[in-house]
């Protein structure tokens, strides 16, 4: 069974600097494979199919097509479909480097997920991260305000799946995830104090410029309890402010 036949895992990580740094490449495929080894992909490509085989020994032979689209991605579970779009300098470029993850979903392996694009989100500094499991509300909402975040894949197109982008951000957030982690820029335009008391289920400062917000327990209530995970996540939009989204 592909990942695309069932809901996944959406997640992604929006960082100012660039994904042409080699060194800053090499630094998180190393630490994707320490912390979620599960979901490492072991197969990586420009185009489909995806054929040519990725080990953390042998990572350094991407750089042979690095400076292309690359997608990767998983033979066998817990299965993976990863992309990456690489700017140049944030200060020039105003656009961020970012990776997409969707993965498998209900694994046991899930919470290795969880900790990497936390890791992941300190080791690059990030300015937006986030992880996810879209609802048909958010679809619904995305569609009707033109945003341009929730795509659709599975059997007749019935799973939604997010990915944001460097277009996205500036307009503000497309919306607020299970878990969604903001950088320095966002961290200072709503204030420590108003993130520290945020009425989620979990408030934690990866470090003095980084935050993660988690919205329940579980990051199967956006689908499983929709109703209430779209009430929440309203309430809370609210409290930090609708204007950024």
């Amino acid at each position: 069974m592909a990942p695309r036949d069932y809901p996944n895992i959406s997640c992604g990580i929006l960082t100012k600097q660039s994904f042409k740094d080699w060194g800053t490449v090499r630094e998180l495929f190393t630490l994707w494979h320490k912390v979620a080894p599960a979901y490492f992909p072991n197969r990586y490509d420009v185009i489909e199919p995806i054929r040519r085989p990725l080990s953390i020994e042998t990572l350094d032979a991407m750089q042979e097509i690095w400076e292309m689209s690359v997608c990767f991605k998983t033979t066998k579970s817990a299965w993976v479909e990863a992309s990456r779009s690489i700017d140049g300098s944030f200060e020039s470029e105003r656009k961020y480097s970012t990776l997409h993850v969707t993965a498998e979903s209900g694994t046991s392996a899930e919470p290795e997920l969880i900790r990497f694009i936390e890791q992941a989100a300190i080791a690059t500094d990030a300015e937006f991260a986030y992880m996810h499991r879209a609802n048909s509300a958010e679809q619904n909402r995305d569609r009707e305000k033109k945003i341009g975040s929730v795509y659709t894949c599975g059997v007749a197109d019935k799973y939604p799946l997010i990915s944001v982008y460097s277009k996205h951000l500036p307009l503000g957030m497309p919306d607020l995830y299970w878990c969604t982690i903001l950088g320095k820029d966002k961290v200072e335009e709503i204030g420590r104090a108003r993130l520290s008391a945020c009425p989620v289920y979990q408030v934690e400062w990866l470090n003095d410029d980084l935050v993660r917000l988690q919205l329940t327990s579980s990051i199967n209530d956006s689908r499983d309890n929709e109703q209430d995970f779209e009430k929440l996540r309203a309430n809370i939009k609210t409290y930090l402010g609708e204007k950024l989204f």
